[in-house]
């Protein structure tokens, strides 16, 4: 497979490089000057009775619970808020989340985890169950002082929840 990589040089200039991907291996070779090489690792969950399962991206859905968003001061909204966990951020059930040292406020919650087995945009209400390939349990971690300064300046969340270790999950079981 041939791919296109691009690489900013400077803020005036942005240069593009053909990457050949080896999907036996993930590795990505860059053509430049000096060549680079760097590992696409695809994260996967175990699904019981299916084996590891894929995963890119991962979504959260956040001031959905309604008590949560008033005790940290904040309305309830009427449309969901989706906000993306970087996919470093997922462990397997039994691994150690690792406090990142730039924070001094790591808080947590319990969350129910739709594993999805199919790609798709637009799906109607009545049909979302057909999309859904496992439930799980997981652990949402946020660096919350980050988190409220990311707020305050209108920024995204990624800066508070895509640390490495900070999205611990179980195995999944079947939807079906």
């Amino acid at each position: 497979n041939m791919g296109h990589a691009v690489l900013l040089k400077s803020m005036e200039k942005i240069e593009c490089a053909t990457a050949r991907r080896l999907p036996e291996s993930r590795t990505h070779y860059l053509k430049g000057n000096p060549p680079m090489t760097f590992h696409a690792a695809i994260p996967t969950v175990p699904l019981a009775g299916h084996g590891p399962v894929p995963v890119a991206p991962v979504y959260g859905i956040g001031r959905n619970y309604a008590a949560h968003a008033r005790e940290l001061g904040n309305d309830v909204p009427t449309e969901p808020v989706v906000f993306l966990k970087a996919v470093t951020s997922l462990i397997a059930d039994g691994g150690t989340v690792i406090l990142p040292p730039e924070s001094q406020d790591v808080q947590y919650e319990t969350e129910i985890v739709l594993l999805l087995g199919q790609g798709g945009r637009h799906i109607p209400v009545e049909r979302a169950q057909e999309w859904i390939a496992g439930y799980g349990l997981g652990i949402d971690v946020t660096a919350r002082d980050l988190h409220r300064r990311a707020q305050a300046e209108g920024n995204p969340w990624a800066i508070a929840k895509g640390f490495d270790t900070f999205g611990p999950v179980s195995r999944f079981l079947p939807a079906h």
